[in-house]
């Protein structure tokens, strides 16, 4: 599991996704802050937008599902890491998740997302995060992709 310290996740939520992983054999299970934006507080309207067309694309490319990039409340299968050299290439900061997420198409892992709550009260300036979409979108215009064979869902 993984549950960032800033206090924007509401561990509450945990028990959804560990409710999920269990209807689905056990499967990896993200927190998604953009499945239902009724329970997202705090955030632009452009930071929200930025997202919603990132996760589209990123739908579009992997042929898969993609409501949340990388939220801080995830519940990961242990099955889906086995290889921990993989994960050495990875990006270390903001776009780890989505070398994970195109990791797990290509590999035709299945993989659900999971509404969670989300509050975000610091926020001083989009600066940062057009930066961040910035290199998710380079990195999602880059990336190799092999068409997944299973689709990942909403719950």
């Amino acid at each position: 599991m993984i549950l960032h310290g800033d206090n924007q996740a509401d561990i509450s939520d945990l028990s959804s996704l560990w409710k999920v992983s269990l209807e689905n054999n056990h499967c990896t299970v993200l927190g998604s802050r953009f499945a239902d934006t009724r329970r997202l507080h705090g955030y632009s309207l452009l930071r929200t937008n930025g997202n919603r067309v990132l996760n589209i694309l990123y739908t579009l490319l992997l042929g898969k599902n993609i409501s949340d990039l990388g939220s801080g409340l995830n519940l990961f299968a242990k099955k889906d890491f086995n290889n921990a050299q993989v994960f050495l290439s990875f990006d270390d900061g903001f776009t780890f998740n989505m070398d994970l997420l195109i990791y797990l198409s290509q590999k035709s892992q299945p993989l659900f997302f999971c509404p969670i709550s989300w509050k975000s009260e610091d926020e001083k300036s989009n600066a940062s995060a057009f930066r961040v979409g910035w290199r998710a979108l380079i990195k999602i215009l880059t990336a190799k992709i092999s068409m997944p064979k299973t689709q990942w869902t909403d719950q």
